[in-house]
């Protein structure tokens, strides 16, 4: 199951957000030597991103963590169309399909309540290629990412 953290929450969890973040390859340093971490951290502390522990509850209490994802919601100026972006995805044994699917459904109704029109996002990982297929995915697009240097 995915649940969602409160903004008060971000602190207790943030060592396991943290290592989703390293675990989906997202650099602790940005290009101009900015804190990445730090700027995530901040804003998920101004709610402009919400962190997810997918796992089990018991008691009110997260009783086991198998991955984390972090998401935001952004609106592109051009079309003007607001969608949910995965900023990161983290699985820490793999899971079973029904998991995945019920996390889809999750993140679906997520972005749909807070007006999106669609859930984008981009990896390198053939397997989250494979999984956003089964859900319906367009995956023939291409991320070009050209580094800067000046």
């Amino acid at each position: 199951m995915l649940i969602m953290l409160a903004v008060d929450q971000v602190g207790e969890y943030w060592e396991v957000i943290k290592e989703g973040l390293r675990k989906s390859h997202i650099p602790e340093m940005n290009d101009n030597g900015v804190d990445t971490y730090a700027n995530i951290l901040a804003n998920l502390l101004e709610g402009k991103l919400t962190a997810f522990i997918s796992g089990d509850m018991e008691d009110n209490k997260i009783s086991r963590i198998i991955g984390t994802v972090v998401v935001g919601i952004i609106t592109d100026p051009f079309s003007n169309s607001k969608n949910l972006i995965i900023y990161s995805l983290w699985v820490i044994n793999g899971s079973e399909f029904e998991e995945w699917k019920n996390g889809f459904l999750f993140t679906s109704r997520y972005a749909l309540a807070n007006g999106c029109s669609r859930i984008i996002g981009y990896t390198d990982n053939q397997i989250i290629v494979d999984l956003a297929k089964k859900f319906g995915a367009d995956t023939t697009h291409t991320m070009i990412n050209i580094s800067l240097e000046g």
